[in-house]
């Protein structure tokens, strides 16, 4: 092998890992769907999850079909969903 090429992957296997290390920060998933007391779509609702434990809040919102997803650390979570239509 010639010594560009190994100093071509040399520079690069950094790189590669970066992503799995990343990956191993968020242990969560929330998903779900906003939906109103007709169960008509809510788009645009604001969605906090609350981390019961620490108190560490994400917020999102919902898309035009109505789904959301956040990727919070793992824990026990309390959601709060404000939009005006509701």
């Amino acid at each position: 092998m010639s010594s560009l090429r190994i100093a071509a992957i040399a520079l690069l296997a950094p790189l590669l890992s970066v992503p799995g290390a990343i990956a191993q920060v968020y242990t969560g998933q929330i998903t779900g769907v906003v939906q109103d007391q007709g169960d008509a779509l809510v788009a645009g609702a604001e969605v906090k999850a609350i981390n019961k434990q620490n108190g560490v809040a994400f917020t999102t919102r919902s898309g035009n079909d109505g789904c959301i997803a956040c990727w919070p650390s793992s824990g026990e979570y309390s959601l709060n969903v404000a939009c005006a239509r509701l």
